[in-house]
């Protein structure tokens, strides 16, 4: 009975991984769905079939399900090579549905696991890649030196190159400078237009502060010369502009930050490719 029943998982993984790879992915999904199924208290053949449908899922691009799909896996009874590959897989997914803070914590566990020297370089540079986006520069460089001091180079002038050009593409020069929310509301409720000035738009900061200014100078003589009804309009505008002042402080830093953010990491992320060829190239 148990051969017939290993006999025939052989089969059904053959004729589903033959599907993956002639890309009838939603037919591989459908196949390996259904050795999930035959085989309910097998966690190692239930995992295997979910990791290979999580396969379909990538090849597709369609990060948004690996994630819950994996979850599925109970990976404590697995051995350490095969939960690697499961939480690398979910931090990927993450990572590229951009939930930057959940991708982090599905790859830290991998470091822990004793896996292939692959699957270890590629978890190193995919934490690299989540610490960048955020914004934890100097941890991420860290992660990278640490790993090419701790890897087997067999030119070690190149392992020295290799952490000069790390430490080059994290110089302070080249990480921009996060402007804080709290901080630029803060300035703009004592001064309004601050905020404004110090997000990088001093235009709109120096607009603000004239609105303000006028309104609560308008306010302020019709009040003297009782006015009222006038000085009630010149509050009014006071009122809007000041606490308008404050509220275009979010998107002004949220924009600020998230292109200068952007700009750095995309050109990381070039110079990530590029130290992992050369990782590879000592290889050979």
């Amino acid at each position: 009975m148990i051969i017939f029943s290993n006999n025939l998982f052989a089969s059904s993984i053959k004729q589903a991984d033959s599907l993956f790879s002639l890309g009838l992915y939603p037919d591989a999904c459908i196949a390996y769905e259904r050795i999930i199924y035959e085989h309910p208290e097998d966690e190692f053949i239930k995992a295997n079939a979910l990791l290979k449908k999580s396969y379909c899922y990538k090849a597709e691009r369609n990060y948004l399900l690996i994630d819950n799909l994996l979850n599925r896996c109970n990976i404590n009874g697995l051995n350490d090579t095969f939960k690697s590959q499961i939480l690398f897989e979910q931090a990927f997914a993450c990572y590229m549905n951009e939930k930057f803070s959940l991708a982090k914590s599905r790859i830290l566990p991998v470091f822990n696991l004793n896996t292939t020297p692959e699957l270890e370089k590629a978890s190193v540079f995919l934490y690299s890649l989540i610490l960048n986006e955020l914004n934890s520069w100097d941890e991420s460089k860290k992660n990278l030196i640490s790993f090419i001091k701790r890897t087997e180079i067999k030119d070690e002038k190149l392992r020295d190159n290799l952490i000069k050009e790390v430490d080059e593409m994290y110089q302070k020069k080249n990480i921009p400078k996060i402007r804080k929310l709290k901080f630029a509301k803060t300035l703009s409720f004592i001064l309004p237009g601050s905020g404004q000035a110090y997000s990088g738009k001093a235009v709109k900061g120096l607009i603000s502060l004239s609105l303000a200014s006028l309104a609560g100078a308008f306010t302020y003589f019709n009040f003297v010369d009782e006015i009222y009804s006038s000085s009630a309009a010149g509050l009014f505008f006071f009122t809007y502009f000041y606490f308008g002042n404050v509220k275009q402080v979010t998107p002004i830093v949220n924009k600020r930050n998230t292109i200068k953010k952007n700009k750095c990491n995309a050109i990381l992320r070039t110079q990530l490719i590029n130290l992992n060829k050369h990782l590879d190239n000592d290889k050979k």
